[in-house]
């Protein structure tokens, strides 16, 4: 039963960076952009490698270094080859200052 899980204060998350998440033994990754956080899980859609170890963030994109896929930060979709799906998106949502991912 998915439920909403408070990951943590948003003014203690850095901007335009990768934040790595475990929560019941699965990683995910958000994405701050001022009062925005988007989540995703943590695979790249082309080869499900770690977008917490081989990602980057650049001008709003998110880029894998592994391939060269690139993602848009805010709602995952793939902008170039070798990538040909978005990422896996999470909901997320500011409740009291605080982010929540509904997991």
């Amino acid at each position: 039963m998915s439920e909403w899980i408070a990951v943590g204060a948003l003014k203690d998350m850095p901007e335009n960076v990768i934040i790595p998440f475990s929560h019941a033994a699965e990683d995910y990754i958000l994405i701050r952009r001022g009062d925005e956080v988007t989540a995703f899980v943590d695979l790249c859609s082309h080869q499900e490698i770690k977008l917490s170890e081989f990602g980057e963030i650049q001008q709003g994109v998110l880029i894998c270094h592994a391939h060269g896929a690139a993602f848009d930060c805010h709602d995952g979709k793939e902008l170039c080859f070798p990538a040909t799906s978005p990422l896996q998106n999470i909901p997320t949502r500011l409740s009291a200052g605080q982010v929540e991912l509904y997991l």
